[in-house]
């Protein structure tokens, strides 16, 4: 999947405190996450991508992965 923008703003920061006042929620972790260490969604830096992937019991190099998502 390639994604086109910003999504590290629409995810917003990973530590949720102070936590906004009603009404002004406008990230996504803002709105759906548990708590700091329970959120929503990880979105990685392209440098950390395939470190990332190989946490996973990789079935394709990652590289393939990404290149895959990536064209």
């Amino acid at each position: 999947m390639c994604v086109d923008g910003d999504v590290r703003r629409i995810l917003g920061g990973s530590r949720l405190y102070p936590l906004p006042k009603e009404g002004e929620f406008s990230t996504l972790r803002q709105r759906y996450s548990l708590s700091t260490v329970r959120n929503v969604a990880h979105a990685s830096d392209p440098g950390a991508t395939v470190r990332e992937l190989t946490l996973f019991e990789p079935f394709e190099s990652p590289h393939s992965v990404l290149s895959d998502i990536f064209s």
